[in-house]
């Protein structure tokens, strides 16, 4: 499809990583990957793992999603950077 349409960006939504083999077998025929993580609920330990699975792919970037915006003080305020 990337060959047939250059001037095009496809996006595909998979499940997630740990959960199906399908998500890791799409991931292979990826240019670059966005992957989505939900804030206070997905443990560190699961992303590491998940961003394991697909190390030979080209990533892009992780989206915090569903964060809370917390009172902190410093250069990246607002958001929890550098929190536990």
């Amino acid at each position: 499809m990337a060959t047939r349409y250059p001037d095009r960006i496809i996006i595909f939504d998979s499940p997630p990583l740990l959960v199906t083999t399908e998500s890791r077998v799409l991931a292979s025929y990826m240019g670059q990957i966005v992957m989505v993580v939900e804030a206070g609920k997905t443990p560190r330990e699961a992303v590491r793992e998940a961003l394991a699975t697909i190390a030979a792919n080209e990533i892009i970037g992780l989206v915090l999603n569903k964060a809370e915006k917390m009172e902190t003080t410093g250069y990246y305020q607002g958001y929890g950077y550098g929190s536990t």
